[in-house]
């Protein structure tokens, strides 16, 4: 009988680690949601830039520019985004929990 309630017990504390961890993760994409959203406005931004007049500038050097915006949005946003991951994911949560 102690070792039904022991697996019991056990039962209750994975599933409190699972949704801990659904409640990261939401809380995580709200996050990301809301700086893909603020990147999306500024790129709206430089929809203006190719209403404007033709410039003087070469092709090569406009293109180069817009790798560079693009490369330094997906730099920020990899930045931003935290990376919290455990060794063998959830278990590796429960086992690093059960080593403390």
């Amino acid at each position: 009988m102690d070792f039904c309630f022991y697996l019991r017990f056990r039962l209750l504390e994975i599933k409190l680690l699972i949704e801990q961890a659904a409640n990261s993760e939401i809380a995580r994409k709200a996050e990301i949601e809301k700086k893909l959203d603020y990147i999306s406005r500024r790129l709206e931004q430089l929809k203006v830039i190719a209403q404007l007049p033709d410039a003087t500038v070469p092709t090569d050097d406009l293109i180069d520019r817009a790798t560079d915006v693009r490369s330094a949005s997906l730099k920020y946003i990899a930045a931003q985004i935290r990376h919290e991951s455990q060794y063998f994911g959830l278990a590796g949560t429960y086992l690093l929990l059960e080593s403390n």
